[in-house]
C-alpha cells in the first residue's frame, strides 16, 4: 500500500466535514480539498487526482453524490467511498451500480473510517493489478498467435518472391522490375478504439478480403501486424507502372467499410522498395519499404513514396531539428501568434487564431511543416500540444481580465492529438486551471479527420465540455 494517501471530502454539512478532516489528519491521511458539491468534487478530483474520495450520497445542487461519483469513477479511475446518514432505497440502489468501494452510514467512528479506507484501498490496488496481469496475458497470447500467423504469411510470400525472381532469371529479363510494398493503415488505431474487438476482427477480414481480391493471389499478401502489410507484385515493365499499381491500391480504400450498420471509413499509406535497386532479399525489401511508409505518413497519409527518393533527404538536419526541438520548451523558444477574427458587421475582434512558431536562435524561426512531423513522429508532439494549449488558455484569461470577455480562441489540433484517449478530460483539466470556461477554447480539424462518423463521437465528447 502506498504512503502519504490524498483524500477528497465531498460533505455539504460544515460540521461534520470539519470533524472528518480532523480524524483524517490524525489517522496520517492527507487531505486535498474539502468540498460541499457534486460540482466541486469533479472539478476538485481532475485538479488534484486524490487516491480515494469520501462522498456524501445527499448534496446540493444539480449534481448529487451518486451522478458525482459516477463522473470521477469512469473518467478519472478513482474509488469512492459514500458517506450517508439517510438515502432511499432508490438512491441505494442508484449508488450500488456506480461501484463504491465502501458505505460509511454517520455518525462513524474514527476506527471505522481508517478500516473502510484501508480496505477500500486495499481492493482497489488488487483489482488494478489483477487487472494489469491480465491484460499482459492477453497481449503476450495475442503476440504468440501473430507472431505464428506472421510467419507463416511471411513464409508463403517469400516462396511467390522467389518464384518471380527465378522467372526473371530464367528469361534473362533485364528491364522489368519486382516491386515489393509496405501498406500501413492510417487511422486503424483510432477506429480499433472505437469497435469491440470482434468488429476490429471482422474489419481486419474486410481488408484482407479487399485487397487479395485485387491481388488475384493471397498468396503474395502477407498480414506483418494488426495495420501493416507486406506485398509482392509481379514484375512490372516500369517505374510509372508500379506507381499506377500502388494508387489503384490505394483507391481500393475509397470504399468505405459497413460494421453494424457504421460506415467506417480507412485510408492507409504505402512504401515501396524495388528488387535489386534497394535489396535482395524479402525483408531487406520489407524494411526499406517500411521506411518508406513511414515517411509517406508523415507527409500526411494515404499516399505512396519509393524509398530511393528518400535517400536523397537531409536527414543529418532532421536529427538536428529534433535534438534542439527537445529543448524547445525549456528553452523558452516557442511562441504563440496570434491572427485576430473580426465580425465585418461590426469592426470588433470577436476571437483569435493561434499559431504555433518556433525561434531558434541559431536558425531563425523553423516551419511548422518542418518541425510538426518530426515532433509527431518522435512522441514530442505531447508535450508541446500540452504547452500550446496552457498557454493559450492562460492567454485567453489575460484577454478576458483586459475586458474581452467574448474572445474565444482557436487552436489547431493534428491528428496524433485527437487520437489521444482522454482528450476530453485533458482539455477540461487544461480549461479550469487556467480559470476560463471551455466553449472559449476552439479546435480547428483537418479535412482528413472529418471523413468518418466515429470522428464525430470524439466531437460530440469535446462539445460536452
Amino acid at each position: 500500500m502506498k504512503t502519504n494517501i490524498k483524500i477528497l471530502i465531498v460533505e455539504d454539512e460544515l460540521i461534520v466535514a470539519e470533524n472528518i478532516y480532523r480524524n483524517l489528519n490524525q489517522q496520517g491521511y492527507e487531505v486535498v480539498d474539502v468540498v460541499s458539491t457534486g460540482e466541486e468534487a469533479i472539478k476538485e478530483a481532475i485538479a488534484n487526482h486524490p487516491d480515494l474520495v469520501l462522498m456524501d450520497i445527499m448534496l446540493p445542487g444539480d449534481i448529487d453524490g451518486v451522478k458525482a461519483a459516477h463522473t470521477i469513477y469512469t473518467q478519472l479511475q478513482i474509488p469512492i467511498v459514500y458517506m450517508t446518514a439517510y438515502a432511499d432505497n432508490d438512491t441505494l440502489e442508484k449508488a450500488k451500480h456506480t461501484k463504491p468501494y465502501g458505505y460509511l452510514v454517520k455518525p462513524f467512528k474514527p476506527q471505522d473510517l481508517r478500516t473502510t479506507i484501508e480496505i477500500a484501498l486495499e481492493r482497489y490496488e488488487t483489482e488494478k493489478a489483477m487487472a494489469i496481469r491480465y491484460t499482459a496475458q492477453i497481449q503476450v497470447a495475442q503476440e504468440k498467435l501473430q507472431l505464428l500467423n506472421q510467419v507463416s504469411n511471411l513464409t508463403l510470400l517469400e516462396k511467390q518472391f522467389n518464384q518471380i525472381i527465378n522467372h526473371l532469371n530464367l528469361t534473362r529479363s533485364t528491364e522489368n522490375i519486382v516491386p515489393v510494398f509496405c501498406l500501413r493503415l492510417d487511422r486503424l488505431q483510432k477506429i480499433s478504439n472505437i469497435l469491440s474487438y470482434q468488429n476490429n476482427k471482422y474489419l481486419g477480414n474486410l481488408i484482407v478480403k479487399r485487397l487479395t481480391t485485387y491481388l488475384g493471389n493471397p498468396e503474395l499478401l502477407a498480414r506483418l501486424n494488426n495495420e501493416e502489410f507486406a506485398i509482392v507484385l509481379n514484375s512490372l515493365r516500369n517505374k510509372q507502372e508500379v506507381t499506377n499499381a500502388a494508387h489503384q491500391i490505394l483507391q481500393l480504400f475509397n470504399e468505405s467499410f459497413f460494421i453494424n450498420y457504421r460506415e467506417i471509413f480507412v485510408t492507409a499509406s504505402i512504401g515501396i522498395a524495388i528488387f535489386k535497386q534497394d535489396g535482395d532479399e524479402l525483408e531487406e525489401l520489407i524494411n526499406n519499404s517500411k521506411k518508406a511508409m513511414n515517411y509517406a505518413q508523415n507527409l500526411g497519409g494515404n499516399r505512396q513514396e519509393f524509398y530511393r527518393e528518400l535517400l536523397s533527404i537531409d536527414w543529418d538536419n532532421e536529427l538536428a531539428i529534433e535534438a534542439d526541438l527537445r529543448h524547445a520548451i525549456e528553452r523558452q523558444e516557442l511562441q504563440l501568434h496570434y491572427q485576430p477574427k473580426v465580425d465585418l458587421r461590426t469592426g470588433k475582434i470577436v476571437g483569435a487564431e493561434a499559431l504555433l512558431r518556433w525561434y531558434q536562435p541559431a536558425k531563425g524561426f523553423i516551419s511548422p511543416g518542418k518541425f510538426i512531423p518530426i515532433a509527431e513522429e518522435t512522441g514530442l508532439i505531447k508535450s508541446i500540444s500540452d504547452w500550446v494549449f496552457n498557454t493559450a488558455c492562460k492567454h485567453t484569461k489575460a484577454l478576458h481580465q483586459e475586458g474581452l470577455e467574448c474572445i474565444r480562441v482557436a487552436v489547431n489540433i493534428s491528428g496524433y492529438q485527437f487520437n489521444q484517449q482522454e482528450l476530453a478530460q485533458q482539455l477540461l483539466r487544461i480549461t479550469l486551471n487556467a480559470g476560463i470556461e471551455p466553449k472559449f477554447l476552439e479546435f480547428e480539424l483537418t479535412e482528413s479527420l472529418l471523413i468518418a462518423d466515429l470522428t464525430l463521437a470524439i466531437i460530440a465528447s469535446l462539445n460536452e465540455l
